[in-house]
């Protein structure tokens, strides 16, 4: 019985688009624009040429190493060491990211809805965290509705933009 749980394309695409929308565009875009007006569209190009290597990279590293991870790739390539040290940079890497996007988005919203600001921000951190953990505990189906409805709610101010 194969028991592998895969994310389809199409929730890898929507995961994809809920990060960039969420940090990208609604946190990024505003201190961009104050810092280099106009010119700052250029960025977003300048760090997508800059990535393109890295991504040509994995996409040969997963043909080579099917399923594989950031562990994976250097264990296989370099050593066991540095697979470990690799993952667990990634693993740091992305929870603080994560964390960073939480808090300005907590303070935003203590911004535009003054009864929250009440409230300390860290207590609300650790409701949104709750939540997001929670979600994250349904199955694979049930994670690309939520990440659709995530998509479908950041593109509203997007289109009225």
């Amino acid at each position: 019985m194969n028991t592998t749980k895969k994310l389809s394309l199409t929730t890898a695409i929507l995961i994809n688009i809920n990060m960039m929308l969420g940090s990208g565009v609604f946190v990024n875009t505003a201190i961009l624009a104050q810092r280099a007006g106009a010119l700052g569209a250029f960025g977003y190009i300048f760090i997508g040429l800059c990535m393109f290597p890295m991504v040509l990279a994995m996409a040969q590293l997963l043909i080579i190493h099917p399923g594989g991870n950031f562990y994976t790739f250097a264990k296989e390539h370099l050593s066991s060491g540095l697979g470990f040290l690799n993952a667990w940079g990634y693993f740091i890497a992305k929870l603080s990211t994560a964390t960073v996007t939480i808090h300005i988005a907590v303070k935003l919203i203590q911004q535009l809805i003054p009864f929250l600001g009440m409230i300390s921000p860290f207590v609300l951190d650790g409701i949104i965290l709750s939540i997001f953990i929670g979600l994250n505990m349904f199955d694979m189906q049930t994670g690309s509705t939520i990440q659709t409805v995530f998509i479908v709610f950041k593109s509203i101010p997007i289109v009225f933009g």
